[in-house]
């Protein structure tokens, strides 16, 4: 028996249909394996705010080179998995931020003073750094 194209349609929709009966229902669909007992879905995973975050002590702090000038302040900071800092992102140059540039100051080159970040390098070699893009 030969089947014309408006019949195959009618039976694709109403074996759709079937389908989404047996879903709504919660029937087990032909050919899926059967879900186990007490099985449960995984929870929903926790959104983390930022100000849940620990937040490091230098973020903000004014940065100082080692010829006393002023250099920035730090933007952000890199940080190895361990949570070891590799470097401070400096906000550096520019006037009242215009013009300035974001530089890494690889760690070693930099200790906390206080208030303030000094620096090992001088202002012309913060200023021959790369610019982070």
């Amino acid at each position: 028996m030969r089947r014309g194209p408006i019949e195959l349609a009618m039976i694709a929709v109403a074996g759709g249909v079937a389908l989404v009966c047996a879903m709504v229902k919660g029937l087990p669909l032909p050919g899926a394996a059967p879900v186990e007992q007490g099985m449960r879905s995984a929870p929903p995973a926790r959104k983390v705010r930022p100000a849940d975050l620990p937040q490091n002590p230098l973020l903000g702090l004014a940065v100082v080179s080692a010829d006393g000038r002023a250099v920035g302040r730090v933007l952000s900071i890199d940080a190895e998995p361990d949570g070891t800092i590799s470097a401070i992102n400096v906000t550096a140059g520019g006037l009242l931020g215009l013009g300035a540039r974001l530089v890494a100051i690889p760690a070693g080159k930099f200790v906390r003073a206080g208030d303030h970040v000094r620096l090992t390098l001088t202002a012309a070699e913060v200023g021959a750094l790369p610019t982070l893009s």
